[in-house]
């Protein structure tokens, strides 16, 4: 496994949307590449909870993909509808890392299947996984089925005026001010972060042979995004905001 070390980062100038934007899509582009690793070494091993750890991660990184391109594109409701599926993946990451007979399981069960299946309900994924409640539930609030709230995200929002900032609560009981898309990208790399994370967990580093004369390269841009990951958490005066919802 790739052991995730506290790094120590020297102070730098505060991000830009665009510099969030660089890292989601350096984060969105390991998952991808670290996911397909895992599921071709699983598949060569004929290991199922491997191949299905790979694919998750795969996953991942799709919807870390599509989150980068429809914040670009102003699309911000389905952005965030697309946020609540990145905790979700995030949640199965770590819940076949614990269980990897649930992931073999996952890999191959219908539909009927998983109506039966209680530990993939996504209340009881959170208490497995000890997720937070209400981050998801502001996220399916905002962006699960159809609901009024969509409409602070839409076009004509007050929230979308040009040259407008939202402010929001910071952990320390100061309030920030940014506008929206710079929030939404705030969002989306916290939420990467954590996936990152759980991907490090379930990593086999054996798994990057399958890239061949890409493994080494691998390896180095791996330990890069982990630092410029933690650059970003110490240095981003947004990230001390708190995921939507909490």
């Amino acid at each position: 496994m790739i052991e995730v070390h506290a790094l120590m980062t020297e102070q730098s100038a505060i991000p830009s949307n665009d510099s969030r934007g660089r890292l989601l899509g350096e984060a969105s582009g390991f998952l991808v590449t670290m996911g397909f690793a895992m599921a071709v070494r699983g598949t060569r091993e004929k290991n199922r909870s491997t191949i299905a750890i790979g694919v998750t991660v795969q996953i991942a990184g799709d919807l870390s993909r599509g989150l980068h391109i429809l914040i670009d594109a102003g699309n911000y409701y389905a952005a965030v509808v697309l946020g609540r599926q990145l905790l979700e993946a995030t949640q199965l990451i770590r819940y076949f890392r614990a269980a990897p007979a649930r992931a073999e399981f996952w890999l191959t069960a219908t539909d009927a299947d998983m109506r039966k299946a209680p530990d993939f309900k996504p209340a009881a994924l959170r208490r497995t996984t000890h997720a937070n409640d209400r981050m998801y539930d502001t996220h399916c609030l905002l962006g699960g089925h159809p609901r009024s709230m969509a409409r602070l995200l839409l076009p004509g929002s007050l929230w979308r005026k040009p040259g407008d900032v939202c402010s929001l609560p910071r952990t320390d009981g100061t309030s920030v001010e940014a506008d929206l898309k710079a929030f939404l990208l705030t969002d989306a790399l916290q939420h990467i972060y954590e996936t990152v994370l759980a991907a490090l967990e379930v990593l086999d580093l054996d798994a990057l042979q399958v890239l061949g004369v890409l493994e080494d390269n691998a390896v180095e841009r791996t330990s890069e995004l982990v630092k410029n990951l933690v650059a970003w958490r110490d240095n981003d005066p947004l990230s001390s905001v708190g995921s939507i919802g909490t």
